[in-house]
């Protein structure tokens, strides 16, 4: 029988809450793009370099996230993930064309810090048999945050103007974050091993092993 002070579902349940609210964030733009490109007098093409620079963003920010593990608490981690997408997010519910461009680099540094802090505070309270099971537990808000993004954001914008259903998303991803203070306390961890700072320390450790 499991103990009631196993930490791995708790712990699970919180990433795939952050997971959503951050996939959330990444989907408010594209969702919204029609209403968008037309209050900002952009072509609807607009999307493919927002996602575009998003993505490149992503990749600076996963590739800082071991020296950050490094240096500072994961959960503080966790939390500005979600405070970058929100961010982002109402940089993009100001309607500036400029504000898009702040609004990818912004959301995609916080995609870019969740998948290599929430594996590392997985992997600090999931014994490895059943990392299978808890790692998908996490993984399942990105579905959940797609589903909400696509039931909530077309509606609120049709009856409030696509800045308030931005401006929605954000609040409910920093109401997050702050909330972030309980697993905090319940479940902290200790920084990760300052060896792996190196951005490309993760490679050239899969390059020694085994095939």
């Amino acid at each position: 029988m499991k103990r009631a002070s196993d930490p791995a579902a708790a712990v699970s349940c919180w990433l795939a809450a952050v997971m959503a609210l951050a996939v959330l964030c990444l989907q408010v733009v594209p969702v919204l793009a029609p209403r968008i490109a037309a209050d900002t007098a952009l072509p609807p093409t607009f999307i493919g370099a927002y996602s575009g620079g998003l993505w490149a963003a992503a990749l600076v920010g996963t590739a800082a996230a071991p020296a950050l593990l490094a240096r500072f608490d994961a959960w503080a981690l966790a939390r500005a993930c979600l405070v970058l997408c929100a961010a982002g997010v109402l940089a993009a519910a100001s309607g500036y064309q400029a504000a898009l461009v702040l609004a990818a680099l912004l959301v995609g540094l916080g995609h870019g810090l969740e998948g290599p802090v929430a594996s590392h505070l997985l992997a600090a309270h999931v014994p490895v048999p059943r990392r299978p099971l808890w790692f998908s537990v996490k993984q399942a808000g990105v579905q959940v945050g797609a589903v909400a993004a696509s039931l909530s954001l077309p509606g609120l914008a049709t009856d409030f103007g696509w800045p308030v259903a931005a401006a929605w998303a954000a609040g409910i991803t920093v109401m997050l974050a702050l909330l972030l203070a309980l697993p905090r306390r319940a479940h902290a961890v200790p920084p990760a091993p300052a060896g792996g700072g190196h951005p490309l320390a993760a490679l050239s450790t899969l390059a020694r092993l085994p095939v």
